[in-house]
């Protein structure tokens, strides 16, 4: 019943052009930037040209949401009754079709949801955060319970009454249109129409170039280079873009300009980077080395970059009693990236982090290593769980002698409010300094804090310098919390001879 399955997938696909729509014209009016001094809201004729131009995007993702449907159409076209086992079979085949747009749904809440904090649609972060599902979750029930609930009870709601249309009410037309012959003819042709559309819908048109997530911005707005994208096009196309870098310079060029850049003897043309640094003026007695990477401390709301003061007081003093880089670029849009950059000396890769990947089984020397054969002990601590980003696999194996996450503190009975995260920066100080104490000098000691992590937290509302009136809030009193905590740490009364703290 070729004319059957037509109508099938033109219904579908109508069904999901509009769905994919609806969520776009939901972003519109959620992420919509109130008029403030953070933001100027854009005008009606901009919001309406990417709207449209999200038409385009919109067709590009089709195929993800048809793809079960897509799959059972044959059968569909072939169909010569409407009962038996071919057709529970299709029956079943279409219910997960519909289970398969329910789950997509969710995706596109989550993708709309993903701007508030990160001010683009979920990609690649998708899949770096299916391993940490528990952990974020958690964080969104702490966040919007009732919005966390919703979210949950959506997908099976949305079944329901697919369930009741397939099984109930959808029947096709009984016996055959037309002869056996014809039947085939009319569903090879359907399948080449389908194929045409896959092809062309992948591309999402016919120009030169497949179309892409960057070809949306036409502003400085990140709402508007948003507005026309979805999160099924942009999390399924990240999925697709996992390959190495393209080399556009010959390896030789490469290595002479670097080497320009460095200066200095090179040793070896097998490792053309190893260099001869002269011995510098000594120093005096080994330095312990503290290392404070503070979770999402983005710059911008430094004085130093043109930030309210008012935000970081203590961060900022620092930057003028010590030494503060101001040009120094992210290794990437993660703190997995920025972790392995710092500990193992080495920029992470473009796509999936070295992290979680098999490639953190090779032969890394870590700074952790590299002190160690100085004579160093080592110490990570953080207040979260370990298991996140496989830290407690990796740091160990980059050198680090001891490591403290939530479940080494939860087990020595460290008392302290929990976030879904662990436990709250000032704990993780606390014990950072209880241990620093403990160790063997000279020592490498790194802290991880989590509270400026979203949902971005404060263990009370007497750390609440921000009232519900200051965009980002949230945020902002989480960041000056950790301010005040590093700033206490950076002058605790430890017992050392000497230490270098770095933030």
């Amino acid at each position: 019943m070729p004319r059957y399955a037509l109508k099938k997938l033109l219904l579908w696909t109508a069904g999901c052009w509009l769905l994919l729509l609806a969520h776009r014209l939901f972003f519109a009016i959620v992420q919509y930037p109130r008029d403030d001094a953070a933001a100027t809201p854009p005008g009606t004729g901009e919001m309406l040209l990417q709207l449209l131009r999200g038409l385009q995007y919109d067709f590009a993702s089709l195929p993800i949401p048809l793809a079960p449907l897509i799959v059972a159409l044959p059968g569909y076209a072939l169909l010569s009754r409407p009962h038996g086992p071919a057709h529970r079979l299709l029956q079943s085949l279409e219910l997960f079709q519909w289970a398969w747009v329910g789950f997509l749904q969710l995706l596109l809440f989550a993708s709309t949801y993903n701007f508030s904090f990160n001010n683009k649609h979920l990609g690649w972060e998708l899949y770096a955060y299916f391993d940490d599902a528990g952990t974020l979750l958690a964080g969104a029930l702490q966040d919007q319970p009732l919005l966390f609930v919703l979210f949950c009870l959506s997908l099976p709601v949305f079944i329901v009454p697919g369930y009741y249309w397939i099984f109930r009410r959808a029947r096709p037309p009984a016996g055959s249109e037309t002869t056996f012959p014809r039947q085939i003819a009319a569903a090879v042709a359907l399948e080449i129409i389908v194929i045409a559309f896959i092809a062309i819908g992948v591309r999402g048109g016919l120009q030169d170039n497949p179309l892409r997530s960057p070809d949306a911005i036409r502003s400085d707005s990140a709402y508007l280079n948003n507005l026309p994208l979805n999160g099924v096009f942009t999390a399924s196309r990240d999925a697709r873009d996992r390959g190495d870098f393209i080399q556009y310079f010959a390896s030789d060029q490469n290595i002479q300009h670097v080497r320009e850049l460095l200066g200095g003897e090179f040793l070896s043309e097998d490792y053309p980077l190893l260099r001869h640094m002269p011995a510098r003026a000594p120093y005096g007695e080994r330095p312990n080395i503290v290392f404070v990477i503070l979770e999402s401390f983005t710059a911008k709301y430094l004085e130093a970059h043109g930030g309210d003061p008012r935000i970081a007081p203590n961060f900022n003093q620092l930057t003028k009693e010590g030494l503060y880089f101001q040009r120094f670029m992210a290794s990437g849009g993660r703190s997995s990236n920025g972790l392995f950059c710092m500990l193992a000396g080495l920029p992470d890769r473009a796509n999936r982090t070295i992290l979680r990947s098999n490639e953190a089984q090779n032969r890394m020397g870590g700074l952790a290593h590299l002190l160690e054969a100085k004579g160093y002990s080592s110490l990570f601590t953080h207040g979260g769980d370990l298991r996140f980003d496989s830290l407690d696999r990796i740091l160990p194996h980059l050198g680090f002698q001891t490591t403290i996450g939530y479940r080494k503190m939860r087990k020595a009975g460290v008392a302290g409010e929990l976030t879904p995260y662990g436990y709250h920066d000032g704990v993780t100080f606390r014990v950072s300094l209880e241990h620093i104490n403990e160790l063997r000098q000279p020592f490498f000691a790194a802290v991880f804090t989590v509270n400026t992590h979203h949902p971005y937290m404060i263990p009370n509302q007497d750390f609440a310098f921000f009232g519900a009136d200051v965009e980002q809030n949230a945020f902002l009193n989480s960041y000056r919390y950790s301010d005040l905590l590093s700033c206490e740490f950076f002058h605790a009364e430890i017992d050392l001879r000497l230490c270098d703290i770095l933030l």
